[in-house]
């Protein structure tokens, strides 16, 4: 069982950009690309893609990026499972603020 699941990442997405005037456009429109790498939402299924896409957005300091690409890790979807890089990126989301990181560190320990 997934301890993360993206399906939901298009509600978070609207929700975090509409919360917020300093999340970027270009950011965004990665997040969106991930998401249907991700989920095979017009275009064939591809955690590797979606990974390289997240990591982009998360390496430009985006939180919501950070956590997912955490998720990743933790899945081991698109890379071999990694609980240290998982734990790496998912407490840079949560020390910016993000909830939904904050919560999963406290379910991880």
């Amino acid at each position: 069982m997934k301890l993360l699941s993206i399906r939901m990442m298009g509600l978070l997405l609207v929700s975090s950009a509409a919360g917020s005037q300093d999340v970027r456009a270009d950011v965004i429109a990665d997040l969106r690309t991930c998401v249907k790498y991700y989920n095979g939402d017009g275009v064939p299924q591809d955690y590797v893609a979606a990974l390289g896409w997240f990591r982009k957005a998360a390496d430009q300091g985006d939180a919501l990026a950070q956590h997912w690409t955490g998720g990743m890790y933790l899945n081991g979807d698109g890379v071999t499972q990694n609980y240290t890089e998982a734990m790496k990126w998912i407490r840079k989301a949560a020390d910016q603020g993000l909830q939904e990181a904050k919560g999963l560190l406290l379910r991880l320990k």
